[in-house]
């Protein structure tokens, strides 16, 4: 066995955003990706890059010749007879993210780690698993694509049917959300009793790229919940009403009796109205885009649930509304398998990880 330190060597260099232009010759990359130019660079070689503060520590990729990082990220060399693939991937192994300290600011330095014991590999075997690692992440990779684009098709298939009402071309008459959704939602605190298995809904359940539930955190209820947060059910729908989170949305597929949803959300439960369209319009961006222009508060930007009740969106007939709802339904037949060929792609690239860096 090795450490770290053997075979790769850190190095961090203290560039600003203020710092970095619009135009210039050579690429500077942040957190986020591309953030602008300078007219100099860091590194001659490609190198990995690994986000060592702030939001996505721990996050590793590997970057092009002739360009340079941020303050917040550390360039990460390998040394001699070693793949930068598969430097990449061992330092992924090593769940950093899952190591780094700092309550406001969580931060992982190469101080911190660079004496990981790492297998010792020749460098053609090296080779041959960054290959096989690569191969499985650009399936995953592929299949995600698949996703947006039926994502995309659900979204086109709405404005075909019921027209661009963001924009000022609605096909039909405009109505308040409050107008087709419960007026009150219960609160937790009434419903439960202090032995109930809880299923809690917050920011970590959401998926935001895909509007989905991935998962609950679970808890024995001992005391009453807060009054805050609301007794959801299936088929409601979730949105976060809190930057930086804001409009992360979901709706409830899962039959469970005890699922509670945080404060912070707000809860549309569709009543003379077919829950898949609603869900239609308050998972699209330009709904996004409407609510980041009402958040007020300086420390923690945010909106009223009375500001997404009082959106207005088309009226079209029950009918209409079902058949957007049939087709959304099939869509979300082709989402599931693909959904789950990127589980089975994943669960394979986290054994081959754990077979080969353990």
């Amino acid at each position: 066995m090795l450490i770290l330190d053997d075979i790769c060597i850190a190095k961090t260099k203290g560039i600003a955003a203020k710092d970095v232009a619009e135009t210039g010759k050579y690429p500077v990359f942040g957190a986020t990706g591309l953030m602008g130019y300078l007219d100099t660079y860091e590194s001659e070689n490609e190198y990995v890059g690994i986000i060592k503060d702030g939001a996505g520590v721990g996050r590793t990729n590997i970057y092009p010749a002739k360009s340079s990082l941020l303050g917040t990220m550390q360039y990460i060399f390998p040394k001699e007879n070693i793949d930068i693939k598969y430097l990449m991937y061992l330092l992924r192994s090593l769940n950093l993210g899952g190591a780094a300290a700092g309550a406001a600011i969580p931060h992982i330095y190469f101080k911190n780690y660079k004496k990981s014991m790492v297998p010792e590999c020749d460098f053609e075997k090296q080779k041959l698993i960054s290959k096989l690692l690569e191969k499985i992440e650009n399936l995953i990779k592929l299949k995600q694509k698949q996703l947006f684009s039926l994502d995309e098709l659900v979204k086109s298939r709405f404005i075909e049917m019921f027209g661009d009402f963001f924009n000022g071309d609605s096909k039909y008459p405009l109505i308040k959300i409050s107008d087709v959704v419960a007026s009150k939602i219960e609160r937790a605190s009434k419903d439960f009793q202090p032995d109930d298995l809880i299923r809690y809904v917050d920011i970590s359940s959401i998926d935001n790229k895909r509007n989905v539930i991935v998962g609950y955190t679970e808890y024995i209820k001992k005391e009453a919940p807060s009054r805050a947060q609301q007794h959801v059910r299936i088929n409601d729908i979730v949105i976060s009403t809190v930057r930086p989170n804001l409009n992360n949305v979901a709706r409830i597929h899962d039959n469970y009796n005890n699922i509670v949803a945080s404060s912070g959300f707000c809860v549309l439960r569709a009543e003379k109205i077919e829950s898949d369209y609603l869900f239609g319009i308050v998972s699209m961006q330009p709904f996004a885009n409407y609510l980041n222009s009402l958040t007020t508060g300086a420390n923690y930007p945010a909106v009223s649930d009375k500001d997404i009740l009082n959106f207005m969106i088309p009226n079209p007939s029950n009918n209409k509304q079902k058949e957007y709802a049939e087709f959304v339904k099939q869509v979300d037949k082709s989402k599931f398998i693909v959904q789950k060929q990127i589980e089975d792609l994943q669960e394979l690239l986290d054994s081959k990880m754990d077979e080969y860096f353990g």
